[in-house]
């Protein structure tokens, strides 16, 4: 069954999802020359977005991966740093990781972190609309959060927030938000999905 889930994410979904979060959020990027992903997954998406922005780009991640080669990799400790100097990207992203951590706290040093490295920083998460336990919507999250993150040995908490508990974070962090979006994929898309930029 693990294999395939992570086959057809691998072969329909993951592609899918990058092209369709590269045409959103590569224009936040327009006048970086160097990027850093957090949280990168297979850095399907922040190499997608560097080969159209023409650059090369830096991922990180808890857990070893396999990147493009336009993407380096480097493993790092779970311990709320970044091994960077301040400002060393132009630009850093944090795509589906928020909603991983339990810890509001943890959320919000990483994102202070994200911010002390880099110099514009988009954040691409999922939003509810409903209270977030024991709804409808709230578990149509998590059993697609489940299909794309299971197989491969992400655990799945279910830590979605909604739109007013994001504000209230960013509020909290005093940090200055320049744009927030909300969208579906497409009009199949169960889910709604959330962009800030900082």
């Amino acid at each position: 069954m693990a294999n395939i889930l992570q086959t057809i994410n691998k072969a329909i979904v993951f592609p899918y999802k990058s092209h369709k979060l590269c045409t959103k959020i590569a224009p936040h990027f327009f006048s970086c020359r160097s990027l850093l992903d957090i949280g990168t997954r297979d850095g399907g998406l922040i190499s997608k977005i560097a080969t159209n922005l023409g650059i090369q780009a830096c991922a990180v991640d808890i857990e070893d991966r396999v990147c493009p080669p336009n993407v380096s990799f480097q493993k790092i400790q779970c311990d709320g740093r970044l091994p960077f100097e301040n400002e060393s990207f132009d630009g850093v992203l944090i795509s589906d990781v928020l909603h991983h951590i339990m810890d509001d706290e943890v959320v919000m040093n990483l994102v202070m972190e994200a911010m002390r490295v880099g110099k514009v920083v988009v954040i691409k998460d999922h939003v509810l609309f409903t209270d977030r336990f024991y709804t409808m919507e709230h578990w149509v999250h998590k059993m697609c959060d489940w299909f794309g993150n299971a197989s491969f040995g992400i655990s799945v908490p279910g830590k979605y927030k909604k739109l007013e508990e994001w504000k209230r974070l960013m509020e909290e962090m005093n940090v200055d938000v320049k744009s927030l979006e909300i969208f579906k994929y497409s009009c199949l898309d169960p889910l709604r999905h959330i962009i800030v930029v900082l």
